[in-house]
């Protein structure tokens, strides 16, 4: 009787180094994969997202950073979506930082460029309350910029002529 104690013990004892063993592994790939990225979350309400897909790139000044994780529609304001990303910990994500989707015009895919103007602000870590993660501001899209420069133009264009005749 004693030595079947014995394998008991020894059979308990190999039993929870292997439950540890598939603990740690879980607990390292868990932590090990996600501890160098960091997740923000970027409402975009005035640029369309067409040509953004999950997985699409993120960049900061042409350097890939990170990649879209998530997207949906905000059940709250009608116009608004909801990106979650996740990026580099080294990009240099600050308060000031703006979001931009960028297009391949050939092929129509889309990727959110991240903007930082002069000079920095502090580093964006903070999430405002009821976020999970941190908050990038939406930015203004050069092709945005564009187009209402030229309606300016046609805009004064026709006041111009008005004048004339």
């Amino acid at each position: 009787m004693e030595a079947e104690a014995k394998y008991t013990y020894v059979g308990i004892a190999v039993l929870a180094l292997v439950v540890a063993l598939v603990a740690s592994v879980i607990w390292l790939k868990r932590t090990g994969a996600e501890r160098d990225f960091a997740r923000y979350t970027i409402y975009f309400e005035q640029q369309p997202l067409d040509g953004l897909a999950v997985g699409s790139g993120v960049n900061m000044r042409g350097i890939n950073v990170g990649r879209v994780l998530d997207y949906q529609l905000s059940s709250d304001k009608l116009n608004q979506a909801r990106v979650e990303v996740r990026l580099d910990r080294r990009a240099p994500v600050r308060e000031n930082t703006s979001a931009v989707i960028t297009r391949n015009f050939v092929t129509g895919i889309a990727q959110i460029r991240l903007v930082t103007p002069e000079p920095a602000g502090p580093p964006l870590t903070k999430a405002p309350e009821g976020e999970r993660f941190p908050v990038i501001a939406e930015g203004q899209s050069d092709v945005a910029e564009i187009t209402g420069r030229v309606t300016e133009l046609g805009d004064m264009a026709g006041d111009v002529l008005q004048r004339l005749s």
